[in-house]
């Protein structure tokens, strides 16, 4: 792969992570779902989807496993709580969609990975 491509990946993903810590604690302590509150989310939402998107590429490019599993784990917390803004009425008879079904399997098989990488670096 190309330096400058993979350099100009990097500068994304660090961006947008500063970009998320900054978005983060804004949303956090702004009133739920006042119009701050929303927006800050929606570019915390954004800014961690772009960061999972780069640790993917970076960590295929760089033979990383780790950090690949780790940037799915990441995925799963951040759409874990968008989807839990949408299924509101689980208690009502609202079902889970194929989605959350999907986030839910490819972060379960991410979790054995990073177990099975724990336990291959102690043995």
């Amino acid at each position: 792969m190309n330096e400058n491509f993979f350099n100009g990946i990097l500068w994304l993903h660090i961006i947008s992570g500063g970009l998320a810590l900054l978005a983060g604690p804004v949303a956090m302590f702004n009133q739920d779902g006042g119009k701050i509150h929303r927006k800050a989310g929606i570019i915390y939402f954004y800014s961690m989807m772009v960061i999972f998107v780069s640790s993917i590429i970076l960590s295929i490019v760089r033979e990383n496993w780790f950090l690949f599993m780790v940037g799915i784990f990441s995925c799963y917390l951040v759409s874990t709580g968008y989807r839990a803004l949408k299924l509101k009425m689980l208690h009502r008879g609202q079902k889970a969609e194929k989605i959350d079904w999907f986030i839910l399997i490819i972060s379960l098989i991410a979790g054995i990975g990073l177990i099975g990488d724990g336990y291959m670096d102690v043995f």
